[in-house]
């Protein structure tokens, strides 16, 4: 009996080793790169709910959503990522049309690049984070852009007004910019479904010079 409590109370106290703590150290974030030029907006006023509701896949599976903040820049020991994605843009479009079809999309006269979350469309620009390179190929011209950041966004806040400018959205600062939160201006900009819902409720936006 002796030698079985003895037993008993050896096993107990294996799980009684404690763990030590691990801290995680904190990114800091580095200035993005240089302001590019600011297109005309005196014609561009507000881009409807309506019109950007059809950037959806038709696919039941669903993202997890978090909350939307500002992708952090990479640090000295988080170097440039480079992913090779490509994304030949052939449609260009008069504004961000409600259905944008088996194409990737670019607003005339604008910035923004736009196109389902589809494996063989953008999909991939769900993994773009500051940092991350890509490639845009326009008219059979290559172009490397380097991500700045990346936003994520309810289709409420696209639609909202810039604070002092009434009649005048996120959506089109976006679409005709590339303006991120801060008001700075990008070479380009990336926009897709976060879900993977024919009714995606939020859009994952990536600036890029």
């Amino acid at each position: 009996m002796k030698d079985y409590i003895l037993v008993l109370l050896s096993v107990v106290g294996i799980g009684l080793v404690a763990t030590p703590n691990v801290s995680v150290a904190e990114n800091q974030e580095v200035a993005s790169s240089k302001v590019a030029e600011v297109a005309d907006l005196s014609q561009i006023s507000t881009i409807s709910e309506k019109a950007i509701e059809g950037i959806a896949e038709s696919a039941d599976i669903t993202t997890p959503v978090h909350t939307a903040s500002v992708a952090s820049a990479p640090t000295s020991r988080n170097t440039a990522i480079s992913n090779n994605f490509e994304y030949n843009v052939n449609n260009y479009t008069s504004g961000v049309n409600v259905n944008p079809g088996n194409f990737i999309n670019k607003v005339s006269g604008g910035r923004l690049v736009y196109a389902h979350n589809d494996p063989a469309l953008m999909l991939s620009a769900l993994s773009l984070k500051a940092g991350s390179t890509f490639t845009l190929v326009e008219n059979g011209t290559p172009r490397t852009y380097t991500v700045s950041s990346a936003r994520i966004y309810s289709k409420t806040e696209l639609e909202a007004d810039v604070p002092g400018k009434p009649g005048r959205n996120r959506m089109a600062e976006i679409a005709y910019s590339a303006k991120d939160d801060s008001g700075k201006t990008h070479k380009i900009a990336l926009m897709t479904c976060y879900e993977r819902t024919r009714s995606a409720p939020h859009r994952y936006v990536v600036y890029a010079d």
